[in-house]
């Protein structure tokens, strides 16, 4: 059986993925705390894996896997860094709008990583999902989207699904996760920039994997988050809005990183872009200057 890839198979494919770890795995294995999830993960990687091998497709096309360039581990690093940058703020957002959820699921998360190693949670909790998840959503995913001419169409379709596919209770959890939604479609997004931009699964599962494995270990030994007053969720946002006015030229720089010497030599970053990230960063740093202004507003007037 042979079918080219198309995004049909792609969104079908993943939809029989998410159907089958609602009512298939998860109901089996929750009681598992976060072992759970590591057969979870063990189940994404299978409906990655299964589907180009039944159409018979080349397998290293769907994953390709190489020896990265140094320019591109540094270009994935500093990338991640600048997304992480933005992720801060959109979680600040995510807080303001949803406060008490923050202080639920900073409790939950807490409580079942502290339930077996940390060796054993930085396995399953940030590598197992690193090499799984990057081989669905980066790998076959991406792959089957490959008929989609403009990239950027792709990027945001691939980070919309990822960030989708966490709305979900995860295992082990007893809360909703809607504020997972809006960082990890971010996350997504640059995931599978750094994928498109070159072509090996091997970066994205790196930078995957540091994000997770500090949200683990961060997880781990950190205390519970209090519940907090909208000045003081005011004040974290203000910060991140002006962390977030450098992190237009860490992902500037991040994606030149990524592109063979070769290329950027023929195509120099633009002045239009530059006076673009100019404006941006000042507009950033402003609105955070602001939003920090009318945190010590409220805090001085005791609200």
């Amino acid at each position: 059986m042979t079918r080219k890839p198309d995004v049909f198979v792609g969104l079908a494919s993943l939809y029989i993925v998410t159907m089958f770890m609602i009512f298939g795995i998860v109901p089996i294995v929750a009681p598992l705390k976060l072992w759970a999830n590591g057969i979870a993960e063990i189940g994404i990687l299978a409906c990655a894996v299964l589907p180009p091998v039944i159409l018979k497709w080349d397998l290293r096309e769907v994953f390709p896997i190489k020896k990265p360039m140094l320019r591109q581990v540094f270009g994935t690093l500093i990338m991640w860094a600048g997304s992480m940058l933005v992720i801060g703020v959109a979680s600040s957002i995510t807080q303001f709008i949803l406060p008490d959820k923050m202080a639920e699921i900073s409790a939950a998360t807490r409580s079942l990583m502290s339930s077996i190693p940390l060796a054993a949670a930085l396995f399953v909790g940030a590598f197992m999902a690193a090499v799984c998840e990057e081989a669905l959503y980066r790998g076959f995913l991406t792959h089957t989207f490959q008929n989609i001419r403009n990239k950027w169409v792709s990027i945001i379709m691939i980070g919309v699904l990822f960030g989708a596919a966490h709305l979900s209770p995860s295992l082990g959890l007893d809360v909703n996760l809607p504020v997972q939604f809006l960082p990890r479609a971010i996350s997504g997004f640059f995931l599978a920039y750094i994928m498109l931009e070159t072509r090996n699964l091997i970066l994205p599962m790196l930078a995957h994997f540091i994000q997770d494995a500090l949200a683990t270990v961060t997880a781990y030994f950190a205390p519970a988050v209090p519940a907090v007053n909208s000045g003081t969720m005011l004040a974290g946002a203000g910060a991140m809005l002006i962390l977030c006015a450098a992190a237009l030229w860490l992902i500037l720089w991040g994606s030149r990183l990524l592109k063979p010497r070769e290329y950027n030599r023929e195509h120099k970053t633009g002045k239009k872009v530059k006076i673009l990230a100019i404006i941006l960063s000042v507009l950033l740093f402003i609105a955070g200057l602001c939003v920090a202004v009318a945190a010590a507003h409220t805090a001085a007037h005791g609200m």
